[in-house]
């Protein structure tokens, strides 16, 4: 997308932002069809009250908005772009009164997946719009270029903390809930599982607290599996992250399996720093080596290994994924040196320890004052233009 284009995108959210009753609307980035803005709150008092993240995607096709998620029943038979549907769905089917939860067999946990608070399209001016939880930490791929640029290793715990959170979102996936698989439900294929496409949240759960919440997001490649059709990719997904069924000409179908494929990928990103070399190794037909060098426990390493295997056949499945790392995580020998479970002590000594992660700070955090930034062109209505204030108004005044 040309600059122009994104000064223009951000102009129409700020417009929106303000005609919605919010005090603020500041760019976050931008992509190949749309942009992100943070929609900011503050209170009598100038201090930031509550913050949203507002993303509109651009189809540049009228025959993108026949691409629609096709369960309805998830999302309450109203439908959806597939993108907005599958992340309705989860939201639906995981409701919780604080929807930064989701329910496992083990009670509560940090909601693995990026949480939709609403949804609308605007199809006249070409584009949907969702409002979705605002996660202040950054991406995967910001944290990656962080540490190469210092010339220093993620350390294991958060690993360990990424693959639990990952393995979760895979979990949803196939079965739309955490502690059963859901009726009528069938698995998404995520298509475009990449450090790019995990944020960093705010989490309330115990367990590894001292860590952001990696959140899986941007479903816009999503594919639903349906029994009446075979499961071959298009081509479609981030050429570096594709797994080998899901690469154009592949005479495999893609499963759940291709999502655990992403999980370890995603995974051994971190460990080496290197967000291409699931593509150097796609290109030679096997899969990305798991150097034995890394310096991360073997039990890791292996466990990434059979997640990255090259025939979805032989590759660990999703529900012995998740306990083989509830396993290397609990009890004696576990291997994130207590962050899973932090002591006082392990938290009295997490700012000044290798594992601190080196990420951004909250710069639009609650009670915060808001920071001055120029604001973005407006695009005013031309005299005599109709205003979309009061349909605006009402879909963007929403409370948490």
């Amino acid at each position: 997308m040309i600059e122009l284009q994104v000064k223009e995108y951000q102009a129409v959210q700020a417009a929106h932002a303000r005609d919605g009753g919010w005090s603020a609307s500041r760019g976050l980035g931008s992509g190949g069809q749309g942009v992100v803005s943070a929609w900011i709150n503050v209170d009598q008092h100038g201090r930031i009250r509550e913050r949203i993240a507002v993303k509109d995607t651009y189809l540049d096709d009228e025959d993108e908005w026949e691409d629609t998620y096709p369960l309805i029943q998830f999302t309450e038979w109203k439908a959806h772009i597939i993108e907005a549907g599958a992340l309705t769905a989860f939201h639906n089917l995981n409701a919780q009164p604080r929807k930064e939860f989701v329910q496992s067999p083990r009670g509560l946990v940090n909601n693995p997946i990026i949480d939709i608070r609403d949804y609308q399209e605007f199809v006249p001016e070409g584009f949907f719009r969702m409002a979705l939880e605002y996660c202040p930490f950054g991406d995967l791929e910001e944290l990656c270029n962080t540490y190469l640029e210092e010339g220093r290793v993620i350390s294991e715990p958060f690993l360990w903390c990424l693959s639990a959170h990952l393995a979760n979102a895979a979990l949803l996936m196939e079965q739309g809930d955490l502690r059963h698989p859901v009726a009528g439900w069938r698995t998404i294929v995520h298509r475009d599982m990449k450090t790019a496409n995990v944020f960093l949240g705010e989490g309330s759960s115990p367990e590894y607290s001292l860590f952001p919440v990696p959140k899986l997001g941007d479903f816009g490649l999503t594919y639903v599996i349906s029994p009446a059709h075979e499961a071959y990719n298009n081509g479609g997904g981030t050429e570096a992250s594709r797994a080998p069924e899901a690469l154009e000409n592949s005479y495999v179908e893609m499963t759940t399996k291709t999502n655990v494929y992403g999980v370890g990928l995603i995974v051994l990103n971190l460990m080496t720093l290197d967000d291409a070399i699931g593509m150097i190794y796609l290109d030679r037909r096997e899969p990305p080596p798991v150097e034995g060098s890394l310096p991360y426990s073997d039990t890791l390493k292996n466990l990434v290994r059979r997640c990255v295997t090259w025939g979805p056949a032989r590759r660990i499945d999703v529900q012995t994924l998740r306990k083989e790392i509830q396993q290397a995580t609990s009890g004696n020998g576990e291997h994130t040196n207590g962050y899973r479970y932090p002591s006082q002590a392990v938290a009295n000594g997490y700012a000044g320890s290798d594992a601190a992660l080196l990420i951004r700070g909250d710069m639009y955090a609650r009670n915060l004052a808001l920071p001055p930034e120029t604001p973005p062109p407006t695009p005013g209505n031309q005299e005599g233009e109709e205003s979309d204030e009061d349909d605006l108004s009402q879909l963007m005044k929403m409370e948490e």
